[in-house]
């Protein structure tokens, strides 16, 4: 999943790098809160992801990122959404 977008300053690309790292730290270290078994099936752990997801992302890309934010937020829930499905790695 890339959080790129066109037009970077290499200022944002640094922020958007460290943000991703930051991101996935924290979901393998929240790993047994959100993602216990079968997460992709419960729509309540589901709205958990994605709203934990979005927190993450509006803490860490730029403010340049408004006008993608939403597109940004939901292709890397449904790309999380996709590997946990097919039983694949997912944090």
């Amino acid at each position: 999943m890339n959080l790129k977008k066109d037009k970077m300053t290499k200022a944002e690309i640094i922020q958007v790098k460290n943000g991703a790292r930051s991101l996935l730290a924290k979901m393998k270290e929240k790993k047994a809160e959100l993602f216990p078994l079968f997460w992709f099936k419960d729509s309540s752990l589901k709205q958990k992801v994605f709203l934990f997801i979005g927190d993450e992302l509006n803490s860490f890309l730029p403010s340049t990122y408004d006008s993608v934010f939403e597109e940004k937020k939901e292709r890397l829930y449904q790309r999380i959404l996709q590997r946990a499905s097919e039983n694949r790695m997912y944090a």
